[in-house]
């Protein structure tokens, strides 16, 4: 299994190399190393120069700043893997993060991205998945219904090469919105193909909250509100791109409930039983009435 570790990095020079170090130092080693430069204005640069004397195989490049979802499209445009692990540059990977991944690939062949459990190295916990560690989907037209993001953060999310490749192509004429939290558009993209999705439970990943994150803590209401529409946006634009439409999105919701019931494990059916009660989903669904 090749893995295409990519790594998006704007001004987070003072953290680059541990993160680089990580991805570098797994138990199964990376096909390749990317590191986009969202133009960074601090010793980035010459921290990636330094790297790359020391490690010629790490592939650097450098654009303008054009933000998280534009530096996660040029790596995928430049990786070589089947699969990409996403990295932020502040953050960093217990050595068997890869290795969870695979382990996991050959129990479930089938899952199109996989998201693995995280700890907090500073900072208050957050982002806790509520799904069971099992295979869910695929799940279009519930996510597409509901908007609810059913994912994790960045440095948790793997995919495979093909179907981020399809996303950023995709959700590129939204790039400009997405200079932030472009997680999001990767977890809606992934549940709106119709990909099947997993959620781990190892803790690999190591998330660090600091006073410079970009998102973390920094959720007041305007902030959830102008989220709230650009989230909007990315699921009209994905929904259109995977063919979803009023007129099947809720026969697709009907028979996506019908094989969660039949096949789906106990704790994943109450999970999605809780989804389908949204508030959001029943002014959606009123309007099929």
């Amino acid at each position: 299994m090749r893995i295409s570790v990519l790594i998006n990095n704007h001004n987070y020079g003072r953290y680059l190399g541990e993160a680089v170090e990580s991805a570098s130092l797994q138990v199964l080693a990376p096909h390749e190393v990317i590191v986009v430069d969202d133009g960074s204005t601090d010793d980035s640069r010459s921290i990636l120069d330094s790297m790359q004397r020391k490690n010629p195989a790490l592939v650097c490049h450098r654009q303008e700043n054009m933000g998280q979802l534009a530096a996660l499209r040029a790596g995928a445009e430049r990786a070589t893997g089947e699969w990409c692990a996403l990295l932020d540059s502040d953050d960093t990977w217990t050595s068997r993060h890869l290795d969870v991944l695979r382990e996991t690939r050959n129990r479930h062949p089938d899952i199109g991205i996989y998201f693995s459990g995280h700890t907090e190295t500073e900072g208050p916990a957050l982002y806790r998945t509520v799904w069971p560690p099992v295979p869910l989907g695929p799940v279009p037209a519930f996510v597409a219904a509901t908007g609810l993001r059913v994912g994790s953060i960045t440095s948790a999310i793997c995919l495979r090469t093909d179907l981020l490749r399809e996303i950023v192509a995709a959700t590129r004429p939204l790039e400009a919105e997405w200079r932030t939290r472009a997680d999001d558009v990767i977890i809606y993209g992934a549940a709106l193909s119709a990909a099947r999705l997993f959620h781990g439970d190892t803790p690999t990943v190591r998330y660090r909250i600091h006073g410079a994150n970009n998102f973390a803590g920094k959720n007041n209401r305007d902030a959830q509100n102008e989220h709230r529409l650009r989230r909007e946006r990315v699921i009209d634009v994905l929904r259109t791109r995977y063919g979803m439409n009023e007129k099947n999105l809720l026969p697709l919701l009907m028979a996506e409930w019908r094989c969660q019931r039949a096949t789906a494990p106990e704790a994943l059916r109450k999970r999605y039983r809780r989804g389908l009660r949204t508030r959001s989903l029943r002014a959606w669904l009123a309007s099929f009435l």
